[in-house]
């Protein structure tokens, strides 16, 4: 009996170690491993050029008929100051582990340049730079009637958000990411709601939508400016629903096809076609520029209004004291917010989309230039890094303008 119950005992044992170890096999070799190591710094400059190898994707079809920017090649062998220090631009690339600089000035390509494996027919993820391309999806919806007013709730719309902190939420409200929902955002905290966001998502195999039924208020919308992505997947949600369209097809039908890109972009969906409105966008860096470019020129391509000139202007200047850039105690960031779009102090006009990790498309109208950078950068969460970024783009601006083309430092 005790020999009987001792074999068992043995047979079950190894019948458990043999499952861990077939898990264990599993772990380390699935896509759900890959994932989870994708951004360690070992991997992540390949991850974010190969993001569709993990993750589904909808594809946002190429235009039949691609714009070709003509080139005005220049040297931008230069300088820039920050925190009281003279840098040089070539050691800042290689500091933020820049994988592509691409400058346009009065629709000239003027600089473009490519690392770490990456190329100019590469699609890169964008991250949060897709919110501003959400941004103008909303516009293009309210012009074509669709939407009414960004004043309206956001739940006359999507009346299933009612049990959420959205409930009555002017649209807005959301568009300048001061909801009052409660979302931590915190990459460094594996408890996070965006991390476990993510889980819902990818191991779990929740859409995306269910999670934001969950958030709730932490106070009272528009008055203060706190950057949640949720806000963003909420007005992806509106444009699927007042359109009729899924994201990524609207994407192509309004823009993509209308200014010409010259490559497919891939944006990522959950495991439900859902597409991830708030950082799923991964686009060559020259399409990036077209749609910057699209931006810089009040929304006008080839004869033709795609985004109208109301909404650009009313997207890119904030209107609200906790929207405004510098010192804020009503706000978590030192720049400036309006419509998905970062405004710093300026003079100039300027604004720009920002993603993590170094993603960038600097708007500059006064000078007529755009800028769009993809990167690797492991500092991406420091405030500084923005700053310091904006300082450098200021530099291109500066030295273009002066038609100075002497070298005046180390080749990018």
């Amino acid at each position: 009996m005790f020999k009987e119950k001792k074999k068992r005992i043995i047979v079950l044992s190894a019948a458990v170690l043999m499952l861990i170890f077939l898990l264990s096999l599993w772990f380390f070799n699935s896509s759900f491993w890959k994932k989870y190591t994708m951004f360690e710094a070992k991997n992540i400059a390949y991850s974010l050029q190969n993001m569709t190898e993990v993750i589904p994707y909808h594809t946002v079809k190429k235009s039949e008929d691609p714009y070709i920017f003509e080139q005005d090649i220049k040297p931008l062998n230069l300088w820039y100051s920050f925190a009281g220090e003279e840098k040089l631009v070539a050691n800042f690339l290689k500091d933020t582990r820049t994988s592509g600089l691409l400058v346009v000035k009065d629709n000239k390509i003027v600089y473009e340049n490519y690392f770490k494996g990456n190329s100019a027919d590469n699609q890169h993820m964008e991250f949060s730079v897709t919110k501003s391309v959400v941004s103008a999806l909303v516009g293009i919806a309210i012009d074509e009637g669709y939407i009414k007013d960004v004043n309206e709730p956001i739940t006359n719309y999507l009346p299933e958000l009612k049990v959420s902190g959205y409930n009555d939420v002017p649209i807005k409200d959301i568009l300048q990411m001061s909801s009052g929902v409660k979302f931590d955002e915190d990459y460094a905290n594996p408890k996070s709601d965006l991390e476990q966001l993510n889980w819902h998502a990818y191991v779990y195999k929740k859409p995306f939508d269910d999670f934001i039924l969950n958030l709730k208020s932490v106070r009272t919308s528009g008055e203060y400016n706190n950057y949640i992505s949720i806000n963003t997947q909420v007005l992806g949600m509106l444009v699927e629903r007042t359109t009729g369209e899924k994201l990524a097809d609207y994407l192509e039908a309004k823009i993509w096809q209308r200014i010409g890109m010259e490559d497919d972009a891939y944006w990522l969906t959950d495991y439900h076609d859902n597409v991830m409105a708030f950082g799923g966008l991964n686009i060559t860096l020259r399409d990036l520029a077209k749609f910057a470019t699209l931006y810089m020129n009040k929304g006008l391509y080839n004869g033709e209004q795609i985004i109208s000139e109301n909404w650009i202007e009313e997207s890119t200047k904030p209107d609200a004291t906790h929207l405004l850039p510098g010192l804020n105690c009503n706000s978590d960031y030192p720049l400036g917010y309006q419509y998905q779009w970062w405004v710093p102090e300026s003079d100039a006009g300027e604004f720009l989309a920002i993603g993590i990790w170094g993603q960038y498309a600097y708007i500059n109208p006064q000078a007529n230039l755009v800028i769009v950078k993809n990167s690797s950068d492991l500092n991406f969460n420091n405030y500084g890094s923005d700053l310091e970024t904006l300082e450098v783009f200021r530099s291109i601006v500066a030295h273009l303008a002066e038609d100075n083309l002497q070298e005046t430092g180390s080749d990018l």
